[in-house]
This record gives C-alpha cells, sequence and structure tokens, in this order.
C-alpha cells in the first residue's frame, strides 16, 4: 500500500490502484484494523491532495481513460464478503472489529475512555487474568506510568524490528530525515506511532503496518553509513557490510536457538504450552473448551 502511492501518482494505472493499494488496504484491515488506518490516513491525505491540486482536471481525465467498472473498487476478491461470513460465526456483531468481542475486561483499550463495568468472571484464572490488566491500565494513565509505558513500547519496537545489528545505521536518523524520497514514508510512520501512543496495552507486532517504513528508514541509514570515511579509508562501507553479513548470519543461529528453545522446558519460547494443551483437547473425544494461564 505505501509503494503503491508514488506509482499511481506517476502512471495511474489501475494495476497499482487495485492490486497494490487497495489489497494492501484490504490486509492492513483484516490483520492490525487500528494501526492500519492510521498508516492510511496521510496515505489517503496525499492521494486527495494529488488528485484535487493544480493537476485535478488531467487526474480526472487519466483516472477515467485508464478505469473500468469496479476497478476503483477497494475491496478486492470480496473481502467484505468473507469477513461478514466469519463474523456470522464468531462476532457477535456482523460490523465488529476482528477480536473485538474479547475485549470485556474493566480496562478499556484508549487511554482516554472510561473503565468498562465490571464483567463477572466464573473462573479465577481469568478474573486474576482481566483485573491485572485493569492495574496496568490504571498505571499508564499516570504521568509516570504513560513515560514508563513509553520506554517499554520504544524498546520492543527497536527488538523486533532492528536490533544490535542495525542499530549502528539507525544513528544516522537525522540524516535520513533529509531525504525527500522517504520523507512521507516517516510522516506515515510518526503518525502510526502517535496514535498507538493512544492504546494502553501494546506488543511489538502491534507495530507490524509499519514494517515497510522501518526497512526504508534502514535501509537509507545504510547508505549514509556507506558514503562515511575516517582519515580517508571507507570506514562506513566497512560497516554497512558488516551488519548485513550479521543479519544474514543470525538467520541460521535464532533457527537454532528457537529449536533448542521448544526442546527445553525451562526456556521454551510462548505458546508451546498453548499448542500442547490445543493438542490434548482435539485428541478427546466430543467438543472441549479451556482455558489456562500461560507462563509470561
Amino acid at each position: 500500500m505505501l509503494g503503491a502511492l508514488p506509482r499511481i501518482i506517476r502512471r495511474q494505472r489501475v494495476r497499482d490502484g487495485v492490486c497494490c493499494f487497495a489489497l494492501g488496504v484490504a490486509i492492513l484491515a483484516n490483520s492490525r484494523p487500528y494501526e492500519g488506518f492510521l498508516v492510511c490516513l496521510p496515505v489517503a491525505a496525499a492521494l486527495l491532495i494529488w488528485m484535487f491540486g493544480k493537476k485535478r482536471a488531467r487526474c480526472a481525465r487519466d483516472i477515467a481513460a485508464r478505469s473500468h467498472p469496479g476497478s476503483m473498487s477497494v475491496d478486492p476478491c470480496g473481502r467484505g464478503d468473507v469477513l461478514l461470513l466469519l463474523a456470522r460465526h464468531w462476532q457477535p456483531h456482523p460490523h465488529a472489529l476482528p477480536g473485538e468481542s474479547r475485549y470485556v475486561f474493566d480496562g478499556p483499550i484508549f487511554l482516554r475512555q472510561s473503565p468498562n463495568q465490571s464483567p463477572v468472571y466464573h473462573h479465577a484464572v481469568m478474573r486474576d487474568f482481566y483485573l491485572n490488566e485493569f492495574r496496568r491500565y490504571q498505571e499508564v494513565r499516570t504521568v509516570t506510568g504513560f513515560m514508563k509505558e513509553t520506554g517499554r513500547k520504544i524498546l520492543f519496537t527497536w527488538a523486533l524490528y532492528v536490533g544490535p545489528a542495525l542499530t549502528l545505521p539507525l544513528l544516522l536518523l537525522p540524516w535520513v530525515l533529509r531525504d525527500r524520497r522517504i520523507r512521507w514514508l516517516v510522516l506515515a510512520g510518526v503518525v502510526c506511532a502517535a496514535g498507538m501512543e493512544l492504546v494502553a496495552f501494546f506488543g511489538p507486532h502491534y507495530a507490524a503496518p509499519i514494517t515497510g517504513v522501518i526497512l526504508a528508514v534502514m535501509l537509507q541509514g545504510i547508505r549514509h553509513l556507506r558514503t562515511w570515511r575516517f582519515e580517508g579509508r571507507p570506514t562506513g562501507l566497512f560497516l554497512a557490510r558488516s551488519a548485513v553479513l550479521i543479519c544474514i548470519l543470525m538467520v541460521p543461529v535464532q533457527i537454532l536457538t528457537l529449536s533448542a528453545d521448544s526442546k527445553s522446558r525451562a526456556t521454551r519460547p510462548r505458546g508451546m504450552d498453548r499448542a500442547e494443551i490445543l493438542a490434548r483437547l482435539e485428541a478427546m473425544p466430543g467438543r472441549q473448551t479451556g482455558s489456562g494461564a500461560l507462563p509470561a
């Protein structure tokens, strides 16, 4: 979706609008609706400015000449019909967002919202879990808690998307921000990051819609790093190649580490216990309902 915007502005091709832009919007709406909406805001604003700017007449002629009925749809492959079909079975309301029905605990999603009416919990584990979530919500609403949560969001996002190997190119961010080619990408990332600050709870995968923005910033940082010379020597070129090589070498290391952790009861990753419980429930006759707490 982010890459489709400059293509649409330059060429006004139907395949860029449908196959890239509309499909990207549909994927974001299905996976991360709120964060995807935040990313789409600056893109939609850029499209509107371009369409109603100085060349709006030419733009209208090009779109009319290149489009056909249904080509401007933002619902490729019947995404809306599929969502309504799934919502009929799993959602309380056909217009509810994916996963919306699970947020029934005391603490709301956004910081400015008032606490929800406390539901009745029929299991001690579920009650303790959601009460802990509510205490965390109350802490984040304080100034100190908000600052701690912001630092936690930055740290977790850095650990998942950047890591030590790409930290050096990130230090060249002041030079990267001067590049006009990715300035609008940075704007989309800033809007999404600001919107995520309004949410009380955060996981690093929530920032998945701006993965492309983070990668673009890293690549531009590496490009600037390559040009750095120390005492006439291409030191930056060596550091840039080293960062890329470390990332490549870390792939088999991570695979071996995850394989070893999955076999160890002490350091196994999250989700393994849940998968084992699910396998045992599926092996039992009839339909089963299970609930439990996973290790943190």
